[in-house]
């Protein structure tokens, strides 16, 4: 896959196999359920576009790296390579369930402590997917 600037930002998808995996392993919390991808870089800037091509072109590995229940949203932290943070500092992540009044972006409200977790588990199974461009506000 060929990274662009654009107004759109870069994710690794899961595939369906995947997402049943994790819903069979992980019963969801709340009624809006997404556990569908894991953002790289959101947007992709010019500036940035060597370094995420360097990242799609090393095939890293995704792996869950902790199940965290906070008020109103759970969310998976992920490990790529064994880093959980991206470069832009902030961690990467699983939207996993919501509820309808919680946006998919407050999982990152979970990580800065604007959220409170209510509890934490391990898990740490591999991801599987594929590299996409995904249109912002989707």
């Amino acid at each position: 896959m060929k990274v662009v600037p654009g107004k759109h930002y870069l994710a690794f998808v899961l595939d369906e196999a995947c997402k049943k995996m994790i819903l069979g392993l992980y019963p969801a919390n709340h009624p809006v359920v997404k556990c569908d991808h894991v953002t790289i870089s959101y947007p992709v800037m010019e500036e940035d576009v060597n370094e995420l091509q360097a990242v799609v072109d090393s095939n890293p590995v995704f792996k869950l790296n902790g199940f965290i229940e906070a008020d109103g949203i759970d969310v998976f932290r992920v490990a790529v390579n064994n880093y959980c943070l991206r470069p832009d500092g902030k961690h990467y992540h699983l939207t996993y369930s919501r509820l309808e009044s919680r946006a998919s972006s407050d999982s990152n409200k979970v990580f800065e402590g604007e959220i409170i977790a209510r509890s934490y588990h391990s898990a740490e199974e591999v991801l599987t997917g594929e590299f996409k461009l995904v249109p912002l506000g989707q």
